[in-house]
């Protein structure tokens, strides 16, 4: 949610991740593959903007460990898709609380309206995030077009989670009507540090350092509601584990 005055946003959000190895059979350790864990995370992130750019800086607070109720909360959607439990959550990483600051820039580099209401645009971001949970440095390009839509930033996004730039400037859609966006982008991260997979030392997983990455996203937005659907691909490049792929969902309401 956020409360908006002129050129400046405040945002709350939050997020919840569950990581497992590919290998959920095993009851024993993988330490070649990802740890099993559960993060919650609160976000708040200060907006100062205009409509063709904005700055972001944010801060987070997650958990990370039992206390999340990872394995409960999985074993739960499991059990609602008819799915196997996974049987490694007893090496699940222990109960840690970490904070994260970030900064981003983004700026619509180009955008040509067409007369029945629709346009195309291209977004550039960076984003520097410096925490106990993460460290890294990443730089992209996004591509959109959209019909009714608000002029709101389909950007990269964050490395890991949902993007929250979609957020920004919502209330711009002067309509209540159907609208959508389809966007492409391509992205570069740094990533120093990965609580999830650098922490525990007795992992032998390769740490992440350089990504290539993509992003398809589609938007809609009806009324006062936004749905949000982003699929990103990351290629690892300094790892044995070559690629990895993500999904989020998002839905937003304008208050």
């Amino acid at each position: 949610m956020s409360k908006r005055e002129k050129n400046q946003s405040v945002r709350l959000g939050f997020e919840y991740f569950l990581f497992t190895p590919d290998d959920i059979e095993k009851t024993e350790k993988i330490k070649d593959d990802v740890p099993y864990a559960g993060v919650a995370e609160l976000q708040l992130s200060i907006y100062r903007w205009e409509e063709e750019y904005f700055h972001r800086f944010g801060l987070s607070l997650s958990l990370v460990g039992p206390s999340v109720l990872g394995e409960e909360i999985q074993n739960g959607l499991h059990d609602m898709i008819g799915s196997r439990h996974a049987n490694g959550w007893d090496n699940q990483l222990d109960d840690s609380l970490n904070i994260c600051i970030s900064y981003s820039y983004g700026e619509k580099f180009y955008t040509k309206y067409f007369s029945n209401n629709s346009k195309i645009e291209l977004i550039n971001q960076i984003r520097f995030d410096l925490g106990t949970d993460i460290r890294s440095v990443s730089v992209g390009t996004n591509f959109r077009y959209g019909y009714n839509i608000p002029n709101n930033f389909a950007t990269i996004g964050k490395t890991i989670g949902a993007n929250q730039n979609y957020a920004l400037n919502l209330d711009s859609k002067r309509n209540r009507e159907f609208g959508y966006g389809i966007s492409y982008g391509i992205f570069y991260n740094y990533v120093d540090y990965f609580y999830i997979t650098d922490h525990d030392k007795s992992y032998t997983i390769d740490p992440i350092k350089h990504v290539l990455g993509k992003i398809l996203g589609f938007d809609f937005y009806y009324k006062d509601y936004s749905l949000n659907i982003s699929l990103k691909e990351e290629v690892f490049l300094s790892r044995k584990r070559h690629s990895q792929r993500w999904g989020t969902l998002s839905i937003k309401k304008v208050f």
